[in-house]
């Protein structure tokens, strides 16, 4: 059961749609509004510096629902077609974040969960749906609807083992965050 503790609102005068309630579950420490900040800093930091990525709106570390303790908004840019070069500095940005939270703390922490699970999507889907690999080539294989259980995948289980290799060698060997942890802003991260 969570309780009520703090209503707060962003100006005066207070219309309603500007407040909202902090439950006891979201009331952070020091340490922990440190480390989103840093994170969420993170996310702008890397983005500024990537050719392909969307501009920056707005950052916050105040929690919002359940799960976001923070976030960093985007004016979206209006494609319908995306590069390689476009997904990768997405990408980068994406993980910008646990990126910045492992320089400036020395240890990584699980806020970066959704945006790895968002950049695990987007790598696979580089490999399998997009056609961007030059191991797999130019295959479409048909990504599961979310929510859906896979019983069977539309290719082998070699396929699957080359898919699983190039997305592994994709962040290891050549992570998408290179270009800027080469460059002098992060230069405490190996790989």
């Amino acid at each position: 059961m969570s309780h009520f503790v703090l209503v707060t609102c962003q100006t005066p005068p207070i219309p309603a749609s500007s407040c909202h309630i902090l439950y006891l579950s979201q009331v952070m420490t020091i340490e922990d509004k440190t480390r989103v900040a840093h994170h969420e800093a993170g996310h702008a930091v890397t983005g500024w510096f990537l050719e392909h990525a969307a501009p920056l709106l707005k950052v916050s570390i105040v929690p919002r629902g359940l799960a976001a303790l923070g976030y960093a908004q985007y004016v979206p840019k209006e494609r319908k077609l995306h590069t390689k070069a476009q997904m990768m500095d997405t990408m980068c940005m994406m993980l910008g974040g646990r990126i910045a939270e492992q320089i400036f703390f020395g240890r990584i922490s699980t806020g970066a969960q959704d945006d790895l699970q968002k950049v695990t999507r987007l790598a696979y889907a580089l490999v399998t749906s997009y056609g961007m690999n030059d191991r797999v080539g130019n295959r479409s294989y048909a990504a599961p609807s979310p929510g859906q259980m896979v019983s069977q995948r539309p290719y082998s289980e070699a396929t699957a083992e080359i898919v699983d290799e190039e997305v592994r060698i994709f962040f290891f060997a050549h992570p998408p965050i290179s270009p800027i942890c080469r460059a002098p802003l992060f230069p405490y991260l190996t790989f």
